[in-house]
């Protein structure tokens, strides 16, 4: 998101003014993320065929 963001001159501390958060705190929140795993009961169907499309929202 950030890489889009960028490419059209909008730099993160934009981002966070616009949320009213600090960057420092926007940051935290962003890059401050830990992957996780966690046991579930859901089931894999096919090789990634139903996979939802995704793309940048302007």
């Amino acid at each position: 998101m950030f890489t889009a963001l960028r490419s059209e001159g909008t730099r993160p501390a934009d981002v966070a003014r616009e949320i009213h958060l600090r960057p420092a705190d926007l940051n935290d929140l962003i890059f401050g993320l830990v992957v996780t795993a966690q046991e579930g009961g859901g089931q894999r169907h096919g090789g990634g065929h139903n996979r939802p499309l995704l793309s940048v929202v302007r």
